[in-house]
């Protein structure tokens, strides 16, 4: 595999730390046959010395488009004096909030030879193995007012810790999940008996312990849709490669054969699965669309409006348009396939109808009211995507909102409700191939 990786030695032992870390990360390359392009940038200190700021553009440019960003260290005496206004530390707080890292992990595991260097009794210090997860992008370091003033009285200063649910949230998360892959044992630290904001920590909302079936059913579900489509491939390359004549001529043994090679009912049987499976995806996809519209259970406001205690019901019309439209494709599921007409067509000899056309005829409207269904699931994920800052993404998914975005903007507080999705309907229809657009640096409104 290939890996592009940005590189920023930074200040004092940081050169050092990078230059072995590379030289570990080539040995690995050649060691499981992976390619790392290394591409080194300038942070902290010595990005002052040579532009005048803590963090290059070119640096984020080439953090955004790396795998990963290697990072040595930041901080150099020469720039202690408290009246600079450029200080080193700037390039790494404006790292993390551009790139969203909210969590850092501090593993704390003392090696044996090491023991009788710690000034903690050994007894204590001795077996230990944390992992302490600290929250990047909140509090002191970025909470507004920061600022600094004279008075006649002389001068004051003021720094503003700050945290939202969302922030808390997220941080907490990335704790539990490392949690259950060890001791599964979780400690909070905070002061929560003098500060407002780490009592917000303590408090928090109840939620659910598990997300709801539509979400984590997901892959089943689509899982089984692909194998029933796959059927049905199978199915219609057989019938178009078959030979349906009636009779069969055998010159060789000079006879005519009677048979039914023109019956239907293998593909007929397959298209009426691709249809009971295309049904739950659906009927999943319309809840999804559903709870992402209800404050309770997405967290978000209601109807994903731009903000909370509007009196406008925000994109809520959205919630009866793909109910109806579930509704019309769940009735286009039942299978046809064990229909029988009668018939004295031919003196009854002609008595069965396959019901193929209308089979595929339910399949073909049931795909295209699920493009529609889908084109709504994908425009409301990309307001709520918007409403929650869940950024950066990951690759898919940063690619479809990208996409929509492409075709949708946000819809703000005194804006109307998008007028015309024919257009993410096509870009839903072609689902398959986002993968493949180039991809598209994601926008905060």
């Amino acid at each position: 595999m290939k890996f592009t990786i940005c590189v920023t030695p930074g200040d004092g032992i940081g050169k050092e730390i990078t230059v072995e870390a590379v030289k570990a990360l080539e040995a690995i390359g050649k060691r499981f046959k992976h390619q790392f392009v290394f591409d080194e940038q300038l942070i902290g200190g010595a990005a002052i010395d040579a532009t005048g700021g803590a963090l290059p553009a070119e640096t984020l440019r080439s953090a955004k488009r790396a795998t990963a960003v290697l990072l040595g260290a930041v901080g150099d005496p020469k720039y202690d004096d408290p009246t600079l206004k450029v200080r080193p530390e700037q390039g790494l707080l404006a790292l993390r909030k551009a790139m969203g890292l909210f969590a850092n992990l501090r593993p704390v595991k003392l090696h044996p030879a090491l023991l009788g260097a710690s000034t903690i009794r050994p007894e204590v210090i001795s077996g230990v193995d944390l992992m302490v997860v600290r929250e990047l992008t909140g509090g002191l370091y970025f909470g507004k007012p920061s600022k600094r003033w004279e008075t006649a009285q002389g001068r004051k200063a003021v720094d503003t810790m700050a945290y939202s649910d969302k922030e808390i949230e997220r941080v907490v998360r990335v704790a539990f999940e490392l949690a259950r892959g060890r001791r599964k044992k979780l400690t909070s630290v905070d002061k929560a008996n003098v500060l407002t904001s780490s009592r917000l920590w303590r408090e928090g909302e109840a939620r659910n312990l598990q997300d709801p079936l539509v979400y984590r059913c997901l892959p089943q579900l689509h899982g089984a849709l692909r194998d029933a489509l796959s059927l049905a491939e199978r199915q219609v390359a057989i019938e178009l490669n078959a030979s349906q004549d009636n009779p069969l001529a055998v010159p060789e043994e000079d006879r005519f054969v009677s048979v039914g090679n023109f019956e239907l009912l293998p593909l007929v049987q397959a298209l009426d699965l691709a249809r009971l499976a295309l049904a739950p995806v659906l009927t999943s996809a319309c809840e999804r669309a559903v709870k992402l519209l209800q404050a309770p259970v997405s967290g978000l406001p209601e109807g994903l409006g731009a903000r909370s205690g509007l009196a406008s019901s925000g994109l809520s019309v959205f919630s009866f348009a793909v109910q109806a439209l579930t509704a019309e494709a769940r009735l286009l599921a039942p299978p046809v396939s064990y229909e029988v007409v009668s018939t004295s067509q031919a003196e009854g000899i002609e008595d069965r109808i396959n019901m193929a056309p209308l089979a595929a005829r339910r399949l073909a409207e049931m795909v295209s009211l699920g493009e529609r269904i889908v084109a709504i699931e994908l425009v409301l994920a990309a307001q709520a995507i918007d409403l929650r800052s869940a950024f950066p993404l990951g690759g898919g998914t940063g690619a479809a909102y990208a996409a929509v975005r492409e075709l949708v903007p946000f819809t703000a507080e005194d804006a109307a409700i998008p007028q015309d999705l024919e257009p993410v309907v096509a870009l839903a229809r072609d689902l398959g191939g986002i993968g493949a657009r180039p991809k598209v640096r994601e926008t905060v409104r």
